[in-house]
């Protein structure tokens, strides 16, 4: 895993049931699609924490928009 990155749990779910079976035995496109699903759910609390102005309380937001949070937290990137 990247230094900056963290784990999904759907990413360590994965990685832990990759040790205890075959990981061939998993379609890959599984694996994407409960990834993308897991993404869509962070996305949707992300608008509504924006939405509610949970960021804006204290300090103004940190993120422009969901994409730049998801891919700096998670995909390790910016």
């Amino acid at each position: 895993m990247e230094p900056n990155k963290k784990q999904t749990a759907v990413e360590w779910f994965i990685e832990e049931l990759f040790k205890k079976i075959d990981y061939t035995q998993v379609p890959q496109k599984l694996i994407d699609q409960a990834k993308e699903m897991e993404e869509e759910q962070h996305k949707e609390t992300f608008k509504q924490s924006r939405q509610a102005k949970i960021f804006e309380k204290d300090m103004p937001p940190v993120w422009e928009s969901f994409e730049q949070y998801y891919n700096e937290t998670y995909k390790g990137g910016k």
